[in-house]
């Protein structure tokens, strides 16, 4: 999800690219290939089209540029228009999107308890985020 660009949205055939994702090392962003080092293609359903088309018209792409396949700075550096970024246009962090906005959101929905304050969400994979790609 984090490495997702309008490019990758092909409307009119349904489709959606699955060509990046972007990764997290020694606290440093990188691009790299999906899972499994393969490109995919997704179908879309048409619901999904429409939130996106709405989504793409509210927050706009923002070009990120990371370097690709390693957070080295010997690795080339790749420019890519993503969606969804940071208030400050940076690529997200998945653990931080995990932390405050996912946990947050389920924590609302009551499906998880509210955090304490000054503590921490309580850990379970049958709740991240990462779940929903088996739904």
């Amino acid at each position: 999800m984090f490495g997702l660009s309008p490019e990758d949205v092909d409307f009119r055939r349904g489709l959606l690219r699955i060509r990046r994702q972007v990764q997290l090392l020694d606290g440093r962003l990188y691009f790299t290939l999906p899972k499994g080092g393969k490109t995919r293609v997704a179908d879309m359903p048409s619901s999904v089209a429409s939130a996106l088309a709405e989504y793409f018209m509210e927050y706009p792409a923002v070009e990120v540029e990371l370097p690709w396949g390693g957070p080295e700075p010997d690795h080339a550096r790749e420019k890519f228009p993503l969606i969804p970024t940071t208030t400050y246009g940076n690529a997200i962090r998945a653990n931080i999107f995990n932390v405050d906005g996912w946990k947050p959101t389920l924590a609302a929905a009551e499906v998880i308890p509210v955090r304490k304050q000054g503590g921490r969400w309580k850990a379970s994979c049958k709740d991240s985020f990462h779940m929903l790609r088996h739904t």
